[in-house]
């Protein structure tokens, strides 16, 4: 006998979107309801965990859905006002049928009617033909209810096609159907969600920088994990009749689909956050801390800080977060900070939660003053010059970073660093400031000042050797 049963359903159906999180609701499909209301919402990474049953037909794995079916609700179809014998065909997308329960039968009420299997339905199959006895007593366009034993796909929608024909042979065929709807009745999603949300903080060059723009605690970046509407299949049983019945339940916690992290162990699901963390303290929260934390991330050998933490709440924000004392002398590093996140799923879990691989969650920068410079040569034809006015009444350092093309080497010479004094000039000849390989005598550069944007000025000369013409270009300073 065929595990799919037929009844009539005398209450109304209830949307999912109106459900609070975490409360249990009917697991039904109205065939006479768009989407999406009415629509099952399967979690992927619990979709394995029900009753860890699968089936594999043409290459493709289904999933199973609960152990005693998928309620579908339907107006639309039987007719027996003319005596006439009715058939009602399914056919199923990116599902099959796949029998769960040990009993199972077919009923149609009230009146009470046996609807009988005719053919299809079986393990793995994707379409199934009933048929319903001449009655002329039988309503027209009353409520039928179905529980249909499905196994889907973690990938795709599964849609249900229900059709009614006058006799069997127009239902084996599909052919001239009295009417046909299709609906979509399950929608595998990942339950979890998580976004990087990158900041920019800055070191002042005001504080030699020491400190940080704003001062005190200082978010560089979040990272958001979010439950979204995802359920799971849990099975009940009533206190009144002691009968089983099936319910859906919204994912309610981390726990229903992925193992909690373990630093010490290194297990488990766990955030990794790396980036120079040599200057100042960092800290990583979670959902219930009102600041950035009160126990600092570990720090590594070398100033490469490689630190894991636990992700300790379903839903969340972990932010990456430096203190940088009042009293600190070290120059803040520029630098980017990544995060990384590894989930680990449940034992009997097909599909565990997408991992996120190494992603910026924010950088320091230093405001000082940078210039871009298009064109610095070292060809013996010309004698090029950089000249650099310090307006500061203090000196301030500088530094070139070269931006060489394909196949050449450039190497920093003897003032490619340097101090600029006080209220002064310097002039820099380029074949001081760098040397190149590779049978190229030009490249690009910037140039960074440890200076407000507006207290440099910079610009470079060019003389040709051959006709003693000169070139000065005065280079626009921004703020770094």
């Amino acid at each position: 006998m065929q595990r799919i049963i037929i009844a009539t359903l005398a209450v109304a159906a209830v949307s999912f979107s109106t459900m609070a999180h975490g409360q249990f609701i009917d697991r039904e499909v109205r065939l006479d309801e768009p989407d999406p209301a009415y629509t099952v919402k399967i979690s992927v990474e619990t979709l394995s965990n029900a009753s860890s049953k699968s089936i594999t037909v043409d290459d493709e794995t289904f999933y199973a859905a609960p152990d005693n079916g998928l309620l579908t609700y339907t107006r639309v179809g039987i007719r027996g006002a003319d005596g006439r014998q009715v058939f009602i065909r399914f056919d199923l997308e990116n599902s099959v049928f796949f029998n769960l329960s040990p009993t199972g039968h077919l009923i149609a009420t009230p009146p009470q009617k046996n609807l009988a299997a005719e053919a299809g339905g079986d393990d793995g199959q994707t379409w199934i033909v009933l048929s319903a006895p001449a009655n002329s007593t039988f309503p027209d366009h009353h409520w039928v209810q179905f529980n249909l034993f499905m196994a889907v796909r973690p990938d795709k929608s599964a849609k249900i096609i229900y059709s009614t024909y006058l006799n069997l042979s127009d239902a084996l065929q599909r052919r001239s159907p009295i009417v046909t709807k299709t609906k979509t009745a399950v929608i595998p999603e990942r339950s979890l969600t998580d976004e990087v949300t990158p900041r920019v903080l800055t070191a002042t060059v005001t504080s030699d920088f020491t400190q940080l723009a704003t001062a005190g605690t200082n978010t560089i970046g979040t990272l958001a994990i979010n439950l979204n509407s995802g359920v799971r299949w849990e099975t009940h049983y009533s206190a009144l009749s002691s009968e089983r019945f099936s319910r859906l339940r919204r994912v309610g916690d981390f726990g229903d689909f992925a193992r909690a992290g373990n630093v010490a162990a290194g297990t488990g699901s766990l955030i990794t956050f790396r980036g120079d963390f040599s200057v100042g303290t960092f800290y990583a929260n979670n959902a219930a801390a009102a600041s950035c934390g009160s126990t600092p991330l570990t720090t590594r050998a070398n100033n490469a800080v490689i630190d894991k933490v636990t992700i300790a709440a379903a839903e969340g924000v972990s932010s990456l977060c430096i203190d940088v004392p009042e009293a600190n002398t070290a120059e803040i590093p520029e630098g980017e900070y990544t995060v990384e996140v590894d989930y680990e799923g449940l034992a009997n879990a097909a599909f565990p939660p997408e991992d996120i691989a190494e992603t910026p969650i924010g950088r320091i920068r230093r405001d000082g003053t940078r210039v871009q410079i298009p064109f610095l040569t070292t060809y013996s034809g010309y004698r090029q010059r950089v000249v650099i006015v310090n307006r500061n009444t203090k000196p301030v350092s500088y530094a070139f970073k070269f931006i060489a093309e394909d196949g050449v080497t450039a190497t920093p010479g003897e003032v490619a660093a340097g101090t600029l004094p006080a209220q002064d000039r310097v002039v820099l000849r380029t074949t001081d400031i760098v040397t190149l390989e590779g049978g190229k005598t030009r490249t690009a550069a910037t140039l960074d000042v440890v200076a407000a944007n507006g207290t440099v000025d910079v610009a470079t000369t060019t003389m040709n050797m051959a006709d003693q013409g000169t070139d000065t270009v005065v280079l626009e300073t921004v703020a770094n």
